[in-house]
């Protein structure tokens, strides 16, 4: 689970930074659960409404015990009809699943999970103690976003370049003196990503990977020399198909290195709502990979 920009509510400001132009679509917590929009066609419709400790099946963890400190999401063994260990699931960072008595994560300060302070229940079971034995308020069945795919309800749409942006992109960067593989940047992104992967795997939030000190590092010299930053940032994006968390994380890094064009993402991100299903009627996944790559793309177009 990840901030990506969500808000408190809709009428307040980002919690985490003013980033302009993040690429996520969700503009509160409320609104993410509920499935408004959608995650996926097909997912669990979730409410904070007449939700507690007997019946959620989501619970919110934060280190100062508000919505303004949320660090983390948990999941009971059972939420969404489908396996999650013994008790309760957890995902500590991007790559890693444990199951653990719900209480097991507490910690103190803002590099930890804090404690559980709320909860999601499911909003299509009758409002009771959980597991609840009586019969769901529709005949819908939720399905895993695995499902989803499988079943062609929901879509990832594939953002790649063309092999006419890829010429040009490979001329002009050729004209600026440009290299796809900074090494500056190079150097500054993997000591940025060894920072997170030997001290901070657990942490969830995007903005807490960017505030430490190599992340910092790695954002000011970016913003520093956009036009290597981001031809480097579109090698890593088009070219490079490892999937690593620092690289999950860099979704959200490159909106903030570019956030004076947030314009355009948010245009992206419009144009999305406008046309949420393809032509063979399936839902595009709302993913903030779709939405940078589209805005790299724009880019490309403006600065090099």
């Amino acid at each position: 689970w990840t901030w990506g920009g969500i808000y408190e509510s809709n009428t307040s400001p980002y919690l985490v930074g003013p980033y302009y132009g993040d690429p996520n679509v969700w503009s509160s917590w409320d609104a993410f659960f509920a499935n408004n929009p959608q995650r996926y066609a097909g997912a669990t419709v979730y409410t904070r409404e007449n939700a507690d400790a007997t019946n959620g099946e989501v619970a919110v963890w934060s280190y100062n015990g508000n919505i303004s400190g949320v660090t983390h999401f948990s999941c009971r063994g059972t939420a969404n009809d489908h396996p999650h260990g013994y008790a309760w699931e957890s995902k500590p960072g991007a790559l890693r699943r444990i199951f653990h008595p719900r209480d097991a994560l507490r910690g103190q300060g803002m590099y930890s999970y804090g404690q559980v302070f709320a909860y999601y229940r499911d909003a299509s079971k009758p409002i009771g103690p959980y597991p609840n034995p009586g019969l769901r308020k529709n005949s819908s069945q939720s399905i895993s976003f695995e499902e989803s795919v499988r079943r062609g309800l929901t879509v990832i749409e594939k953002v790649e370049l063309t092999p006419v942006e890829k010429e040009t992109f490979t001329r002009k960067s050729k004209e600026k003196g440009l290299t796809a593989n900074n090494p500056e940047i190079r150097k500054l992104y993997d000591a940025w990503d060894k920072k997170v992967s030997s001290q901070y795997a657990h942490i969830s939030n995007p903005y807490v990977l960017m505030e430490i000190q190599e992340g910092k590092n790695l954002i000011a010299y970016c913003r520093e020399k956009q036009q290597e930053a981001l031809a480097f940032f579109i090698n890593l994006y088009f070219n490079d198909s490892r999937e690593t968390a620092t690289k999950a994380v860099s979704h959200y890094m490159f909106c903030v290195i570019f956030s004076e064009y947030g314009a355009e993402i948010e245009a992206i991100k419009n144009d999305w709502r406008r046309n949420q299903y393809n032509q063979k009627g399936a839902y595009i996944a709302p993913v903030p990979e779709m939405f940078v790559k589209k805005f790299a793309k724009r880019l490309f177009n403006k600065l090099l």
